[in-house]
Protein backbone atom coordinates (compact mmCIF):
# COMPACT_ATOMS: atom_id res chain seq x y z
CA UNK A 1 0.00 0.00 0.00
CA UNK A 2 1.13 3.47 -1.17
CA UNK A 3 0.23 6.49 0.73
CA UNK A 4 2.79 8.84 -0.80
CA UNK A 5 5.73 8.79 -3.09
CA UNK A 6 9.56 9.92 -2.45
CA UNK A 7 11.33 11.13 -5.40
CA UNK A 8 14.94 12.89 -5.09
CA UNK A 9 13.88 13.63 -1.52
CA UNK A 10 10.08 15.22 -2.25
CA UNK A 11 7.16 13.81 -1.08
CA UNK A 12 4.09 13.52 -2.70
CA UNK A 13 0.27 12.55 -1.95
CA UNK A 14 -1.77 10.71 -4.53
CA UNK A 15 -4.71 12.36 -6.77
CA UNK A 16 -6.99 8.72 -7.47
CA UNK A 17 -9.44 8.89 -10.66
CA UNK A 18 -12.16 5.91 -10.03
CA UNK A 19 -15.04 5.61 -13.19
CA UNK A 20 -18.27 3.33 -13.59
CA UNK A 21 -19.52 3.95 -16.45
CA UNK A 22 -19.73 8.14 -16.84
CA UNK A 23 -19.71 8.75 -12.85
CA UNK A 24 -15.66 9.75 -11.70
CA UNK A 25 -15.24 9.33 -8.08
CA UNK A 26 -11.43 11.67 -7.18
CA UNK A 27 -10.12 10.94 -4.31
CA UNK A 28 -6.98 13.88 -3.29
CA UNK A 29 -4.73 12.53 -0.66
CA UNK A 30 -4.78 15.59 2.27
CA UNK A 31 -2.43 16.47 5.31
CA UNK A 32 -3.26 18.68 8.27
CA UNK A 33 0.30 20.41 8.02
CA UNK A 34 2.00 21.48 5.00
CA UNK A 35 3.44 24.10 3.08
CA UNK A 36 1.33 26.64 1.43
CA UNK A 37 2.24 25.71 -2.13
CA UNK A 38 0.69 22.37 -1.32
CA UNK A 39 -2.60 23.26 -0.59
CA UNK A 40 -2.63 26.29 -3.28
CA UNK A 41 -2.20 22.91 -6.05
CA UNK A 42 -5.35 21.09 -4.29
CA UNK A 43 -6.96 24.19 -3.99
CA UNK A 44 -6.63 24.69 -7.82
CA UNK A 45 -7.32 20.94 -8.69
CA UNK A 46 -11.03 21.92 -6.25
CA UNK A 47 -11.35 25.07 -8.57
CA UNK A 48 -11.28 23.19 -11.62
CA UNK A 49 -13.44 20.12 -10.52
CA UNK A 50 -15.95 22.86 -9.46
CA UNK A 51 -16.05 24.41 -12.69
CA UNK A 52 -16.54 20.82 -14.07
CA UNK A 53 -19.43 20.09 -12.49
CA UNK A 54 -18.47 17.93 -9.35
CA UNK A 55 -19.63 17.73 -6.03
CA UNK A 56 -16.67 18.24 -3.26
CA UNK A 57 -16.98 16.05 -0.86
CA UNK A 58 -15.17 17.05 2.65
CA UNK A 59 -13.85 15.87 5.45
CA UNK A 60 -15.02 17.06 8.86
CA UNK A 61 -16.27 16.15 12.18
CA UNK A 62 -17.78 19.16 13.97
CA UNK A 63 -21.10 19.56 15.44
CA UNK A 64 -23.93 19.56 13.63
CA UNK A 65 -27.59 20.77 13.55
CA UNK A 66 -29.44 19.27 16.57
CA UNK A 67 -26.46 17.27 18.04
CA UNK A 68 -27.03 19.26 21.34
CA UNK A 69 -31.17 18.70 21.60
CA UNK A 70 -32.50 16.48 23.99
CA UNK A 71 -28.91 14.83 25.12
CA UNK A 72 -28.27 12.64 28.07
CA UNK A 73 -25.32 13.44 30.15
CA UNK A 74 -23.31 11.01 28.55
CA UNK A 75 -23.73 12.19 25.20
CA UNK A 76 -22.65 15.53 26.51
CA UNK A 77 -19.38 13.78 28.23
CA UNK A 78 -18.83 12.58 24.70
CA UNK A 79 -18.78 15.95 23.05
CA UNK A 80 -17.08 17.62 25.69
CA UNK A 81 -15.05 15.02 24.87
CA UNK A 82 -14.41 15.75 21.00
CA UNK A 83 -13.65 19.11 21.50
CA UNK A 84 -10.72 18.12 24.01
CA UNK A 85 -9.57 16.48 21.49
CA UNK A 86 -10.03 19.02 18.89
CA UNK A 87 -8.20 21.47 20.34
CA UNK A 88 -5.35 19.84 21.56
CA UNK A 89 -4.94 18.36 17.98
CA UNK A 90 -5.25 22.34 16.31
CA UNK A 91 -2.79 23.25 19.27
CA UNK A 92 -0.14 21.06 18.19
CA UNK A 93 -0.63 21.26 14.06
CA UNK A 94 -0.47 25.78 14.60
CA UNK A 95 2.57 25.08 16.63
CA UNK A 96 4.34 22.58 14.22
CA UNK A 97 2.86 25.16 11.37
CA UNK A 98 4.53 28.36 13.18
CA UNK A 99 7.42 26.83 14.21
CA UNK A 100 8.82 25.58 10.21
CA UNK A 101 6.84 27.70 8.36
CA UNK A 102 4.19 25.91 7.05
CA UNK A 103 0.43 26.44 7.30
CA UNK A 104 -2.12 24.23 8.81
CA UNK A 105 -4.90 22.84 6.59
CA UNK A 106 -7.93 25.08 8.74
CA UNK A 107 -6.24 28.03 7.71
CA UNK A 108 -5.41 27.12 4.35
CA UNK A 109 -9.01 26.96 3.85
CA UNK A 110 -11.03 29.21 5.69
CA UNK A 111 -13.64 28.84 3.73
CA UNK A 112 -13.43 25.00 3.47
CA UNK A 113 -17.50 24.91 5.03
CA UNK A 114 -18.61 25.88 2.07
CA UNK A 115 -18.33 22.58 0.37
CA UNK A 116 -20.33 19.60 1.29
CA UNK A 117 -19.19 17.62 4.37
CA UNK A 118 -20.00 13.78 4.02
CA UNK A 119 -18.12 12.97 7.46
CA UNK A 120 -19.65 11.63 10.54
CA UNK A 121 -20.56 14.38 12.99
CA UNK A 122 -18.71 15.00 16.43
CA UNK A 123 -21.51 13.26 18.14
CA UNK A 124 -21.46 9.90 15.82
CA UNK A 125 -17.88 9.65 15.64
CA UNK A 126 -17.40 9.82 19.60
CA UNK A 127 -20.55 6.97 19.82
CA UNK A 128 -18.14 4.81 18.06
CA UNK A 129 -14.85 5.96 19.95
CA UNK A 130 -16.40 5.40 23.46
CA UNK A 131 -15.22 7.64 25.92
CA UNK A 132 -11.39 7.59 26.98
CA UNK A 133 -10.63 10.08 29.72
CA UNK A 134 -8.16 13.00 28.29
CA UNK A 135 -6.45 14.98 31.24
CA UNK A 136 -6.28 18.53 30.43
CA UNK A 137 -3.01 19.30 28.85
CA UNK A 138 -0.07 20.13 31.22
CA UNK A 139 1.08 23.99 30.75
CA UNK A 140 4.42 22.50 30.79
CA UNK A 141 4.30 19.88 28.31
CA UNK A 142 3.37 22.54 25.89
CA UNK A 143 5.99 25.05 27.43
CA UNK A 144 8.55 22.19 26.38
CA UNK A 145 7.38 21.72 23.35
CA UNK A 146 7.67 25.53 22.57
CA UNK A 147 10.78 25.48 23.68
CA UNK A 148 11.89 22.49 21.48
CA UNK A 149 10.55 24.22 18.54
CA UNK A 150 12.61 27.00 19.00
CA UNK A 151 15.68 25.42 18.52
CA UNK A 152 18.16 25.96 16.27
CA UNK A 153 17.42 22.36 14.56
CA UNK A 154 13.49 21.70 15.26
CA UNK A 155 12.73 23.03 11.82
CA UNK A 156 14.37 20.53 9.97
CA UNK A 157 13.26 17.81 12.48
CA UNK A 158 9.30 18.41 12.35
CA UNK A 159 9.64 19.19 8.79
CA UNK A 160 10.93 15.42 7.99
CA UNK A 161 9.47 14.05 10.79
CA UNK A 162 5.90 15.07 8.99
CA UNK A 163 7.17 14.47 5.64
CA UNK A 164 7.60 10.99 6.62
CA UNK A 165 4.49 9.86 8.23
CA UNK A 166 3.02 8.36 5.11
CA UNK A 167 5.87 6.28 4.44
CA UNK A 168 5.63 5.46 8.65
CA UNK A 169 1.64 4.90 8.90
CA UNK A 170 1.87 2.79 5.77
CA UNK A 171 4.77 0.22 7.03
CA UNK A 172 2.72 0.05 10.35
CA UNK A 173 -0.86 -0.45 8.01
CA UNK A 174 -0.35 -4.43 8.75
CA UNK A 175 -0.76 -3.92 12.32
CA UNK A 176 -3.48 -1.30 12.60
CA UNK A 177 -5.61 -3.07 10.03
CA UNK A 178 -5.08 -6.31 12.18
CA UNK A 179 -6.32 -4.12 15.49
CA UNK A 180 -9.06 -2.55 13.59
CA UNK A 181 -10.21 1.29 13.54
CA UNK A 182 -14.06 1.09 13.23
CA UNK A 183 -14.17 4.99 13.46
CA UNK A 184 -11.45 4.95 10.47
CA UNK A 185 -13.87 2.09 8.39
CA UNK A 186 -17.17 4.43 9.63
CA UNK A 187 -16.40 7.69 8.55
CA UNK A 188 -15.03 5.92 4.74
CA UNK A 189 -18.10 4.37 4.39
CA UNK A 190 -20.38 7.56 5.39
CA UNK A 191 -17.94 9.65 2.60
CA UNK A 192 -18.04 6.92 -0.49
CA UNK A 193 -22.20 6.37 0.59
CA UNK A 194 -22.69 10.25 0.09
CA UNK A 195 -20.71 10.32 -2.65
CA UNK A 196 -22.53 7.49 -4.43
CA UNK A 197 -26.31 8.90 -3.35
CA UNK A 198 -26.36 10.64 -7.00
CA UNK A 199 -25.42 9.47 -9.91
CA UNK A 200 -23.35 12.81 -10.11
CA UNK A 201 -19.31 12.70 -9.81
CA UNK A 202 -17.69 14.44 -7.17
CA UNK A 203 -14.17 14.72 -5.51
CA UNK A 204 -13.33 13.78 -1.97
CA UNK A 205 -10.24 15.92 -0.55
CA UNK A 206 -9.72 13.62 2.58
CA UNK A 207 -6.81 12.88 4.61
CA UNK A 208 -4.29 10.29 2.93
CA UNK A 209 -4.94 7.43 5.27
CA UNK A 210 -8.32 7.00 4.71
CA UNK A 211 -7.66 6.81 0.27
CA UNK A 212 -6.58 2.96 0.77
CA UNK A 213 -10.42 2.23 2.46
CA UNK A 214 -12.13 4.39 0.31
CA UNK A 215 -10.91 3.30 -2.65
CA UNK A 216 -11.67 -0.50 -1.77
CA UNK A 217 -15.24 0.18 -1.06
CA UNK A 218 -15.66 1.94 -4.23
CA UNK A 219 -14.13 -1.21 -6.17
CA UNK A 220 -16.73 -3.55 -4.35
CA UNK A 221 -19.47 -0.92 -5.88
CA UNK A 222 -18.05 -1.65 -9.61
CA UNK A 223 -15.58 1.25 -10.21
CA UNK A 224 -12.22 1.12 -11.15
CA UNK A 225 -9.15 2.96 -10.62
CA UNK A 226 -8.29 4.68 -14.20
CA UNK A 227 -5.60 6.84 -13.00
CA UNK A 228 -3.26 8.03 -10.35
CA UNK A 229 -1.37 11.40 -10.56
CA UNK A 230 0.68 12.94 -8.06
CA UNK A 231 0.94 16.86 -6.12
CA UNK A 232 3.65 18.11 -4.52
CA UNK A 233 3.28 18.26 -0.79
CA UNK A 234 6.83 18.79 0.90
CA UNK A 235 9.26 19.63 -0.87
CA UNK A 236 13.13 17.98 0.24
CA UNK A 237 13.83 20.54 2.29
CA UNK A 238 11.36 23.79 3.71
CA UNK A 239 11.24 26.70 2.06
Amino acid sequence: MQLAKYFNGDMYLPVDTYRRGRQVIVLIGMIHVAPAEFYQRVRHLLEAFDKADYRILIEGMGRVEGDDFGLREFDRGLLEHYEQLRDRANLINGMMAGATGMVTQLDAFPDWRQWERADLSALEMMRLRGVKPMPPMDERIVAAFADFLARPRAQSAVYGFVKLMPRLLAALWPLHSMLGSLVLHHRNRHAVLKALETPQSAVLPWGAAHLPGMGALLRQNGFELSDRSWVLAYPGRPS
